[in-house]
């Protein structure tokens, strides 16, 4: 082998891996915040399992009338927000009348208080996720590992 056959090889190697590696990742359920303009989401992939879930968000800029629950969410699913505003966080539940696997997509959104992209960056990274709970359709706990809050 020459060493221009070589270094195909290699390079189709690492991409074969790094296919792999986010189909992988793909196949498992995740919860994440993500930055949006004028605030942030709270997004969801689900494993095929998953039928309910809830989960807080900590962030004590979060005002009533800031946040939409469940803005991406099938016709299947109901997510309810209840903010806690003495505590700083919005609890979010989704579940499903017929106990159907809730689908992709944005759980919550938030706007920010500000519109000023500084102070929006600011008021976003304080934002987390906490007690997060994921439940298959006979109310079995399918958390991931990496979002299960250590006790």
């Amino acid at each position: 082998m020459n060493t221009r056959n070589i270094l195909i090889l290699v390079v189709a190697t690492i991409i074969n891996a790094a296919a792999f590696s986010a189909e992988e990742k793909a196949s498992g359920a995740d919860l994440w915040i993500q930055n949006q303009k004028g605030g942030y989401t709270v997004e969801y992939v689900s494993d095929g399992v998953t039928a309910g879930l809830q989960f807080d968000v900590h962030d004590k800029s979060i005002k009533e009338g800031s946040f939409q629950c469940g803005p991406g969410l099938a016709s299947s699913h109901i997510a309810n927000c209840t903010l806690h505003a003495d505590e700083g966080f919005l609890r979010v539940v989704v579940f499903s009348m017929t106990n159907e696997i809730a689908p992709n997509g944005s759980l919550l959104r938030v706007n920010s208080a500000s519109t000023g992209s500084k102070l929006r960056a600011a008021a976003n990274a304080g934002a987390t996720l906490g007690n997060v709970v994921f439940a298959d359709s006979q109310g079995q706990d399918v958390t991931p590992a990496h979002l299960k809050t250590s006790k």
